[in-house]
Order: C-alpha cells, then structure tokens, then sequence
C-alpha cells in the first residue's frame, strides 16, 4: 500500500540568503514514517555535513545510560555544531542514526519523537551495528540548509570546546557531486583504507577536482572496534588540511572498506539538471552510476523507506520504490532525478531482490550513485532492506 503524503512549508531561513518569502525547506509528511517522509532543500541553500556525533564529552565518557537520554546528548552536541554552522535542528534534511542494537531502536525512537514536532522535523534514516566507541548507544550525523551566505566556497570547520569528532563542512550552492563507494583492497584495513582513499582521490582528479573539494567522508567498514585505524588513515591522507567529517557504519560484506564521498564541483554550463558520469578505470553498470554530479535544482532528501513486515525480499523492495515514486511526484520530479542512493541490506534475498528489481524501475542512462551494504539490521522488525535516496527537482 502507498502511503498518503502531505507537502508541508518551513519557515523561513536567514533573509541574507535574498529568498524573499520563499521557504527554503519543505517537508513532505507521513503519517507511517518516523520523520519527514521527504524534505526540499531550495538550491541557493548551503549545505551543512556533520561529522557522527557520539553522546560523549571532551574526555570520551558516554553522557547518559540509556538509549534516550544519549540520544538527546547527541542531538544536544549536534545542535552545537550546527549553531556554529550558521543553522540548526529545525534546519535539519536529513538525520542518519546508527544504534548498536535493537534493544536500543525503541528508546533512540521515542527521543527523537519528543525532539522533533511534526511537521520541522527530519527525514530518517536507522542503521543497527556496532559503534566506534564502546559503552555508546547511538550515533548521528546530518545534512542541513544553512542561513549563511559568506561561503564562496568549501569550508570545513571544528567547534571549539567539543569533543574532537564535532566537524562540520559548509557545501555552498553550485555543482553538488556524489560519488559511489569504491573499496581498493589491502592486506589489512589500514592499507584498505589508504588505497580506497587513494582511488578516490584518482576519481576526484579525473573530474578536476582535488580532496579539498571533499565534503564528508562515509566508510562501511570491518571490524569496528578498528574504527580508529579508519580514523588515522584518513588523517594521515588529509595531512594538515582539517579533515571533512567521517562517517562510519559497520558492515558485513566481504571486503574490509567501501568509502564514498560528496564533493563541491565546479561550475559549468551544461543544460543538464544531473549528469551521471563513468570514469576511465571502473567498471560502468546499468543498476548504479559511479559519479552523480548535480548542476542544478532543489534538492530533496527521501526518508529511510522500507516495506512492510515479514514479507519477502522482493515485496519489500517493490514496496519502497512504489513509495518513493509516489514522493518524487508529489515533490515534482519523478525517478529519473535520483541522485545517490544507499541500500542497507540485512539478509540475501533482500540483497538479491535489489539486484534483480533496480533496472525494473531506472532508467539504465541514469541510475543513481550509489553504495549497497550488508549490515545487521535496519530498526525494523520484520523488514531487512531500507533505501535513502536523494533526487533532485528539475527546474521547469
């Protein structure tokens, strides 16, 4: 069944931004979703990109017990960093929340219900795994449109008097490009991770682009309890330039490591809305693009979608796309504008539905990028396979 949506406006940001009345954030309700079911970000906004926040202080002790309050830690230190940003919470598009396990979905949901009214509040996404430091039940990182206009270009910034993970990057409006996850192997996940950042870095040059153009990081990566061997390589390869903020999921796949990453791209006078490109080494598909590169219109953020429960792999899988076909239109724009797509799978028939259905519903010119992992659940019973998707609205 589709679920009913409902296109809701947001106040209004900063009049600096020269949007007169317009809202530069709308919402897209749900009445079935935890979150907005869908959120548009106007395209003169800047954009806001967070590093995961932790519910920890500056000497690395959770701050709270229980799922809900170190949740509203975590939204509490994510509320800094985008105050310092130039934004805030009920700026916020996009919320990926990463719970170590399903006893703590519950209680992470209920927080989040409390913090966000309906109708400011984000869309959703929820992963389950294990996290980058022990005792911690949650973890968060968003993207949100911000009332500063003084950024001519990227700008990656650390809030002082935080822990050291609050990072931000600004992404001003222009060229927005969204690159596919690329894993590199190596003898262990160090060099995994050296050499996958090192092909990035190929991918970026080939776009003309340099890693100071690199917005946020997000790694899928095993085992966790290294996450501080991901945390050194990319240092090391970012040098004295302040690091972009660090995403990290734990996975299941095979290889150690999967990266991918958004960049601020350079302006161009191409007619095209997207434009999704290939590059000269990596192997070109018809279920996924491996750069996605935005030139023009709003943004619009899609919530986790997922089926309904117990059902098969491939009911689930045809559930969300028949969603997320009915959101695109009634945000105006239709599944040739998805942008970048992220598949969380828990089990293989899910893995293989995706697999199977994906050229069913793209356009085989013009799919997303995208990243599929396995991981251990999604914050659902009953349901093994979620989509985050982010489309663009094509400019009439």
């Amino acid at each position: 069944m589709i679920r009913p949506f409902y296109l809701l406006g947001l106040g209004l940001i900063s009049s600096s931004l020269a949007l007169a009345d317009e809202p530069i954030v709308r919402r897209i309700e749900s009445p079935g979703l935890v979150g907005s079911a869908a959120v548009i970000v106007d395209a003169r906004a800047p954009l806001v990109h967070t590093s995961q926040i932790l519910p920890i202080d500056r000497d690395g002790k959770p701050l709270g017990d229980d799922a809900k309050s170190q949740t509203n830690a975590a939204l509490d230190r994510l509320s800094e960093v985008l105050q310092a940003a130039g934004s805030k919470l009920g700026y916020l598009a996009r919320l990926n929340i990463s719970v170590r396990d399903n006893a703590a979905v519950d209680g992470v949901k209920t927080a989040l219900a409390e913090r966000f009214a309906r109708g400011s509040d984000p869309t959703m996404s929820f992963v389950v795994g294990m996290l980058a430091r022990p005792n911690v039940l949650v973890a968060i990182d968003g993207v949100a449109a911000s009332a500063t206009d003084d950024y001519l270009g990227v700008k990656r910034a650390r809030v002082p008097g935080q822990p050291a993970d609050s990072t931000y990057t600004v992404l001003p409006p222009g060229v927005r490009i969204y690159i596919s996850g690329q894993a590199d192997p190596g003898a262990d996940l160090g060099a995994a991770t050296k050499n996958t950042l090192t092909g990035l870095e190929a991918t970026l040059q080939h776009l003309g682009l340099s890693k100071s153009s690199i917005v946020q990081l997000k790694a899928f990566c095993k085992p966790m309890s290294e996450a501080a061997t991901v945390e050194r390589e990319v240092a090391k390869f970012f040098g004295r330039e302040l690091a972009p903020p660090l995403v990290l999921v734990e996975w299941k796949m095979a290889q150690p490591i999967e990266i991918e990453l958004i960049a601020a791209g350079k302006p161009n006078q191409s007619a095209e809305t997207i434009e999704f490109l290939a590059t000269p080494t990596l192997k070109v598909s018809p279920v996924f693009s491996r750069v996605a590169q935005v030139n023009r219109g709003d943004l619009i953020y899609y919530s986790g979608l997922h089926g309904s429960e117990n059902t098969s792999g491939s009911a689930q899988v045809e559930a969300i796309f028949n969603q997320l076909k009915a959101l695109s239109q009634t945000a105006g724009s239709d599944l040739r504008h998805l942008v970048k797509a992220t598949y969380y799978v828990s089990d293989e028939p899910a893995s293989k539905a995706l697999n199977d259905l994906r050229p069913r519903y793209y356009d085989a010119k013009r799919p997303p990028a995208a990243s599929k992992a396995m991981i251990n659940g999604i914050g659902e019973k009953g349901q093994t396979v979620s989509v985050d998707m982010i489309g663009v609205i094509p400019p009439k």
